[in-house]
């Protein structure tokens, strides 16, 4: 079912530039991404705002996988039509993939099927809402979309200047797990100029440990290492990442098994796991254990149990404040078999270590 976004009110449908986003190519899978100057939204229908008010491009959501229908829900007619991306520069060697995205009545935003246009060059279908456009020269062209009585247009440049490299900044950077850092990445030409409104395709080579959205945006996933590379007209640009959990505080400790119960002069071995207010594991964290009744059941600082006399105890592990507890019974050995009998191996006690 299509994604309603009614907190957004509209599509931003003119043929102005619809800042950072402009000439940035999305990745498919990607969930969300930053709109413009203004806010950021996701798949899930939350719009945050986080720079000064700017129209918001909730058609894009489309593009992510929000839908694929020609109408909204109920049939709902489409109200208007808007073409992204918004004035991109391609090289004349190059392609660039266009999408057209409606808006119905009730707000929700469909891919749409459409009959392209440009004044040069040619633009060839490539599935619902989408066209690839390939240049023949250079200059600046108008490229249309068209769906009955709807229309948006824009316009691209085509220049012979290719991409020579690509710098991304900062070029290394620390986050913690849960956090954002923005990554800046510049096209130049083989003097050194910048190059504008390139088109830009961000990843990340280790996506256990980062992600990136499509303008740059990084968010730690877990600790560890991850490259994140950008790419314009075959060449790329770097940054190193470092995902810590250090700064991470530990919200809980869960020790497994829950319960147990062992005989006297047996044993049993807990395992204690930290996690963050959101669930996360926090690995490396220092842990300490202890027996609510030592006379009863030892733990070690590994958190192996021995059984010493019959009874109930609590054994609690620690860690940096927080506590996880397992309860543990220790109950009397088997008798011993009688004279000549072969005693069952299962019923002897564990011998602790």
């Amino acid at each position: 079912m299509p994604v309603h976004h009614k907190r957004a009110e509209r599509l931003a449908l003119n043929d102005r530039k619809e800042g950072p986003l402009s000439g940035v190519r999305t990745e498919r899978g990607l969930r969300q991404l930053r709109i413009g100057s203004s806010s950021t939204v996701s798949c899930r229908g939350n719009l945050r705002p986080s720079l000064p008010r700017a129209w918001v491009v909730v058609g894009l959501l489309a593009l992510f996988g929000c839908t694929d229908a020609q109408l909204g829900p109920d049939g709902q007619p489409l109200v208007e039509l808007g073409v992204w991306p918004k004035e991109p520069t391609v090289l004349v060697s190059d392609s660039v993939e266009f999408v057209a995205l409606g808006l119905t009545a009730a707000g929700d935003t469909v891919l749409v099927e459409v009959n392209w246009s440009a004044t040069d060059g040619e633009v060839k279908g490539k599935g619902k809402g989408r066209g690839l456009y390939k240049p023949r020269a250079t200059g600046s062209y108008k490229i249309k979309a068209t769906a009955d009585t709807l229309a948006d247009s824009t316009t691209v440049t085509v220049t012979d200047v290719a991409v020579s490299s690509v710098e991304v900044t900062p070029g290394s950077v620390e986050i913690d797990v849960g956090g954002t850092m923005p990554l800046t990445a510049t096209a130049r030409d083989s003097a050194g100029n910048e190059l504008t409104n390139r088109v830009l395709t961000w990843t990340s080579g280790n996506t256990d440990v980062a992600i990136v959205n499509p303008t740059g945006i990084v968010t730690g996933v877990g600790a560890g290492a991850a490259t994140i590379t950008v790419t314009s007209e075959g060449q790329s640009g770097t940054s190193l990442v470092m995902v810590t959990t250090t700064s991470v505080p530990v919200a809980s400790v869960e020790v497994v098994p829950a319960t147990a119960s062992i005989v006297v002069g047996g044993a049993v071995q807990l395992t204690a796991t930290a996690w963050d207010a959101a669930g996360n594991e926090l690995t490396g964290r220092a842990m300490t254990w202890a027996s609510s009744d030592a006379g009863v059941a030892t733990v070690n600082t590994t958190g192996r149990v021995s059984g010493v006399a019959v009874g109930s105890v609590t054994v609690t592990a620690t860690s940096e404040g927080e506590s996880g507890t397992s309860s543990i019974t220790v109950t009397s050995p088997p008798p011993p078999p009688p004279p000549g009998a072969v005693a069952d191996p299962t019923l002897l006690p564990v011998a602790s270590g």
